[in-house]
């Protein structure tokens, strides 16, 4: 039979596992991970593969010429070539693909590729309606809780639309590739003229296809950024492991000579300070209750 002792210390376990729970404290395996690393680093891109989304009327990803085994000198050789449209899957939109004589990928400055990232959470909207946009009050209720939008910054909307990444059905919004019938969540033009107007920005992203929201006709929050040299970042993963601010994005696209947009790579770093700022209440109420149960075991 289990002593007093005993019961009391796994009390204090549960207590500590229910409180992370319910203060988002992740307790997954991945998530462990990235906290535990030293880099605390998170992965913003997908895979690229056969089946990576791409807009409806490009041609898909492929792989070609794949070379696979030993050479003349009994040396194994693994080796392929690649295609694949400039705009699929996690990909950036340079400002040339919607304002002529704005920056292409390779005129991007360096310095604007590396910059801190706040993360705008829009799914309580988009449990609604599937077609919600990240809208001006978004932003200044965003910065009511979190504080200024920082200098040079890129703003990344987190709509929950990647769960339906692996379902390009639902993630367009149509089994029938018809652009002309898209529906997903997007950035509000007047939201991305407010950025522009008000506030420093180098990028913006979303985990949706596109910037603008998928009935646009005329892309407008396209174009408002596009004119202002801002890039835009789409079909961006695991915005739902990122804090609401406190993160450093590192963009890097495949650096293609004149390119309109290219594949990106995009990784975020989570600063110490936020997973600090994130967990202390979490950590300071389940440390308190264990205390007292431990001590609480000696009178038992």
């Amino acid at each position: 039979m289990l002593n007093t002792r005993t019961v009391a210390m796994c009390l204090a376990c549960c207590v500590f596992t229910v409180c992370c729970q319910l203060n988002g404290h992740p307790t997954d395996d991945k998530s462990q991970w990235i906290l535990s690393s030293g880099l605390n680093l998170v992965d913003l891109s997908y895979d690229f593969a056969e089946d990576t989304a791409v807009w409806p009327t490009s041609n898909k990803f492929q792989i070609t010429n794949k070379v696979e085994g030993p050479n003349v000198n009994g040396i194994w050789v693994s080796s392929e070539s690649f295609c694949s449209p400039e705009h699929g899957g996690t990909h950036m939109d340079a400002p040339v693909h919607f304002i002529n004589g704005r920056w292409t990928v390779d005129q991007i400055p360096i310095s604007r590729l590396v910059a801190p990232a706040v993360v705008v959470d829009i799914r309580h909207k988009v449990e609604h309606d599937n077609e919600a946009q990240l809208t001006t009050e978004d932003l200044t209720a965003w910065e009511k809780s979190n504080g200024h939008i920082p200098e040079n910054s890129v703003v990344l909307m987190n709509s929950g639309w990647g769960k339906y990444w692996f379902n390009q059905s639902a993630y367009f919004g149509n089994a029938e590739n018809d652009v002309t019938n898209l529906h997903y969540p997007g950035i509000h033009p007047e939201a991305a003229k407010w950025l522009v107007a008000n506030r420093s920005v180098v990028g913006v992203g979303v985990d949706t296809p596109s910037l603008d929201y998928g009935a646009t006709k005329d892309w407008l929050t396209h174009r408002v950024l596009s004119e202002a040299n801002v890039y835009g970042l789409e079909n961006v993963a695991n915005l739902d492991r990122l804090p609401q601010s406190g993160t450093t994005l590192y963009v890097l696209p495949m650096k293609i000579r004149g390119g309109t947009g290219a594949p990106c790579r995009i990784l975020a770093h989570i600063n110490v300070s936020s997973l600090e700022t994130n967990s202390s209440n979490t950590l300071s109420y389940a440390f308190l209750l264990q205390a007292i149960l431990f001590m609480f075991s000696f009178f038992l």
